[in-house]
């Protein structure tokens, strides 16, 4: 409510944005003052994201390593690697909110929110720990410098198997 306050009088903002933006800035002040002067950051990841998770499930080897291919160009740089599996693990977490607890709980944009919808049920607790896992240790692994194209293909793999397993 503080940062909704803070979002209204010292930037001017309608209630509606300052309520989404508050919403979505988990608590930070910051974060919902970067959202405000960069609005696609998350919604520029969700449709790599998307086709990601599609072409993991699907098994696509092919398809997979072309998006691998263009997640490790270095126009997408070893920030946005890593911002972009920080986000994959944040759509984890809304989906295991989305699954066990309150769906009012879930922090997404439009376009996530209907993503989550459908995705949900291939994340549980028969896969989270293990997504996350691989996850964590991918992005260490970009942070230490390792090759993006392997680091990215390893993940990718290993997703493929953990959306196939039952709840």
């Amino acid at each position: 409510m503080d940062i909704e306050q803070g979002l209204l009088n010292k930037e001017g903002l309608p209630l509606d944005l300052a309520k989404s933006l508050a919403r979505l800035s988990n608590g930070s002040f910051f974060e919902a003052i970067q959202q405000l002067k960069n609005p696609d950051g998350d919604k520029y990841f969700i449709d790599i994201f998307q086709n990601w998770m599609r072409l993991c499930y699907a098994v696509d080897f092919l398809q997979l390593n072309k998006l691998v291919d263009e997640i490790a160009k270095k126009d997408f740089g070893r920030e946005k690697q890593k911002k972009f599996l920080e986000y994959g693990m944040r759509i984890f977490r809304e989906c295991i909110i989305y699954n066990y607890a309150s769906k009012d709980m879930n922090r997404l944009h439009d376009k996530e929110s209907i993503f989550n919808g459908k995705f949900a049920q291939f994340i549980h607790g028969g896969n989270i720990l293990e997504l996350i896992e691989i996850f964590e240790h991918t992005h260490t692994g970009i942070v230490r410098n390792a090759n993006p194209k392997i680091a990215f293909m390893n993940l990718s793999l290993k997703v493929c198997n953990f959306l196939k397993y039952k709840v």
